[in-house]
């Protein structure tokens, strides 16, 4: 029975340690070296390039420069050409398009929004002259009428 319980507290204990273990993959050896030294890709490319130990062909060095026979390194002209802008676009460019076409949508909606104004403005003071003439004791049926009032002086008294 203590051999049975002892063998199954090992396998309980094994089963966690072996599961947090990584799994191993094959890799090359310039990656294995990379990872190894924590080397950033361009050093590990260096590296596997197998370039090591040898000595470059050419080095620019500041003697390398002082040799070099007089101004063969050096471009440079006594006087600039003119520089030549380019001219403006033939047809607007797709930014300018859009620009133009906010810009008429605002005009579009701020004349809307001035006619809407005009409109109620033009009710409340029709309403307001159907509240005087009913304080006077003028009977108006419709705000509407009011239309046809207007161009009179003195609209005519309702008959009782």
């Amino acid at each position: 029975m203590n051999a049975a319980l002892v063998l199954s507290m090992i396998v309980l204990l094994a089963v966690p340690l072996s599961a947090g273990e990584p799994k191993k993959t094959e890799e090359t050896n310039g990656q294995k070296a990379a990872a190894a030294t924590g080397d950033s890709p361009l050093v590990a490319a260096a590296k596997r390039s197998g370039r090591r130990g040898k000595t470059p062909g050419y080095v620019i060095t500041n003697e390398t420069l002082k040799q070099q026979s007089g101004d063969a390194r050096i471009t440079t002209t006594n006087t600039q050409q003119p520089l030549v802008m380019p001219s403006a676009p033939a047809r607007p460019t797709p930014e300018m398009a859009a620009a133009e076409e906010a810009k008429s949508r605002r005009r579009i909606a701020d004349e809307a929004a001035a006619a809407e104004a005009k409109a109620t403005a033009e009710r409340e003071h029709r309403a307001a002259v159907a509240a005087g003439m009913a304080e006077e004791g003028e009977f108006v049926v419709d705000p509407e009428m009011l239309e046809e009032l207007e161009g009179l002086e003195d609209p005519a008294p309702p008959q009782s």
